[in-house]
């Protein structure tokens, strides 16, 4: 590992970066009102679903699509 991604500055900032990128995601879903609750219960329920590769292929092509709106 470099020195500049051990370095507890760094950490934060890709960890910041992240839950702002996922933010963004439950935003564009049109899941900013929601309970939180109801937001992480779907995300577990998709986790269990995503081992079929039918299903992740559907919801690659949905999120791509999604993106161009």
């Amino acid at each position: 590992m470099t020195e500049a991604r051990s370095n507890p500055s760094d950490k934060r900032r890709a960890d910041t970066r992240q839950k702002i990128i996922f933010g963004s995601l439950v935003i564009k879903a049109g899941f900013s009102d929601e309970d939180p609750a109801l937001i992480l219960g779907a995300l577990l329920l998709a986790r269990e679903s995503s081992a079929d590769p039918a299903t992740r292929e559907k919801w690659i092509a949905v999120g791509k699509a999604g993106f161009g709106s």
